[in-house]
């Protein structure tokens, strides 16, 4: 599975509405973020705003904070009152290294502070 499929996957298991906003433009060869920041946009009916998400691996997660704090259209989104988060996936062997499972860390921003989380999930399917 891709880190766009899994966040979709996760996203929908806590309950939200989702869309991939990336897409691919074949005459230039490369894949275009929503505003140059975001893979995945969700929506959940309890909360106000959309959260859009970059996804990617956990390797990358650093240099793609890098790149989206910089942007202005992360300012502008979140001054709109919407949510933005860089989810990062990896693989890992159970404790027993029966099972290879996908752990994330979420990087949310919100207000311009940062804050982390680390969770494991096991896509359907998965052993």
């Amino acid at each position: 599975m891709t880190t766009t499929e899994l966040t979709v996957q996760l996203y929908r298991e806590r309950g939200y509405m989702t869309a991939v906003v990336e897409k691919w433009v074949p005459h230039r060869s490369i894949r275009q973020d929503l505003f140059g920041i975001g893979d995945v946009i969700a929506v959940h009916p309890n909360r106000t705003g959309c959260t859009l998400i970059q996804c990617t691996t956990v390797d990358h997660v650093n240099d793609r904070w890098q790149k989206c704090i910089t942007s202005p259209s992360l300012s502008t989104w979140l001054a709109a009152g919407n949510a933005f988060t860089i989810i990062g996936w990896e693989q890992r062997r159970s404790e027993g290294g029966q099972r290879l499972l996908w752990r994330h860390i979420e990087k949310p921003v919100t207000d311009g502070l940062r804050r982390s989380t680390t969770g494991s999930k096991q896509p359907a399917g998965c052993g």
